[in-house]
C-alpha cells in the first residue's frame, strides 16, 4: 500500500499542487484548532469540510492497491480548496502575532502566496502544448476511426476490457451497463453476469472489440454469447 501511495501522489508534484495542498491542509487545521478556542460557528464550512474530505480522498485512492493515473483525479477539487485555505488562513493565524514587521507584511502576504503560487505554474504552462500533443497522438485514434467508419450513430458498440473512452471517443453507446468491466470481472456475481450477457443478447451491438490484446474469444463466458447470438466470430 505505502509504495502505491507514495508513486501515485508524486504524479501531483507538478505546480507544487501536492506541497501546496498538505501545507495547506496543516493551515487549515491550525485554522480549525484557533477558531474552536472561540466558537464552532466561526469556522468556515468550507474549510471544515477540505480538512475532513483530503484524508477521506487519499484512503478511497489507496484502497485500490494500484497507482492508475486518473484515479487522482479526484483529490483535485479538495486539494484546489486547500491551496486556496492556504492564502485565506495565514493572515488569519498571524493576527495574534504581536511583531510589527508581522503585522506590517500580512495584508500583503496573500498577494505574495498567490505569486508563488502563479510562478509554480509556469513549468505546467510550458508543457501544455506537447501534452495536446501527446493526447492527439493517443493510440486509440485507430480504433475510434474504425468504429466511425463502420456503424452508425445509433449501432451499440460493446468494448470488451477496461476502454470505455473508446464508447465515449468514438459517440457509440455500450449495449450494456457494464461498460467498464474490470470491477465486473473482479468482484461479479451470477446475477451480475446474466444481466451482463442478457443486455448484450438483447440490444446487439454492432460490433464487438476486444482490448485485452487477445486474438479470439476462447473464455468460457463469451464462447456462450458467441454460440448464442453469433456475434462474436473467431
Amino acid at each position: 500500500m505505502i509504495p502505491v501511495f507514495v508513486k501515485g501522489f508524486l504524479y501531483l508534484q507538478n505546480g507544487w499542487l501536492l506541497h501546496l495542498a498538505i501545507v495547506g491542509w496543516f493551515t487549515g487545521l491550525a485554522y480549525i484548532w484557533q477558531k474552536l478556542k472561540s466558537s464552532f460557528a466561526e469556522i468556515h464550512p468550507l474549510i471544515l469540510i477540505a480538512v475532513i474530505d483530503l484524508p477521506i480522498e487519499v484512503a478511497l485512492i489507496t484502497i485500490s492497491g494500484r497507482s492508475i493515473l486518473h484515479y487522482y483525479l479526484t483529490p483535485l477539487p479538495v486539494m484546489a480548496i486547500l491551496t486556496s485555505t492556504l492564502i485565506y488562513a495565514i493572515p488569519i493565524l498571524i493576527e495574534r502575532v504581536k511583531s510589527t514587521s508581522i503585522q506590517r507584511i500580512k495584508k500583503w502576504l496573500p498577494a505574495l502566496l498567490l505569486a508563488v503560487i502563479a510562478v509554480a505554474q509556469v513549468g505546467q504552462v510550458r508543457y501544455y502544448p506537447d501534452y495536446v500533443r501527446a493526447v492527439r497522438e493517443n493510440d486509440r485514434v485507430a480504433v475510434i476511426d474504425y468504429i466511425q467508419g463502420n456503424t452508425e450513430e445509433n449501432d451499440k458498440v460493446l468494448i470488451i476490457g477496461a476502454e470505455s473512452a473508446v464508447n465515449f471517443l468514438a459517440r457509440r453507446q455500450a449495449p450494456t451497463r457494464y461498460v467498464y468491466q474490470y470491477p465486473l470481472a473482479l468482484l461479479g456475481r451470477r446475477p451480475m453476469f446474466e444481466e451482463y450477457f442478457n443486455q448484450i443478447l438483447e440490444d446487439k451491438p454492432e460490433l464487438i472489440i476486444d482490448t485485452r490484446g487477445r486474438t479470439q474469444l476462447t473464455e468460457k463466458l463469451y464462447k456462450l454469447l458467441s454460440l448464442a447470438s453469433g456475434l462474436c466470430i473467431d
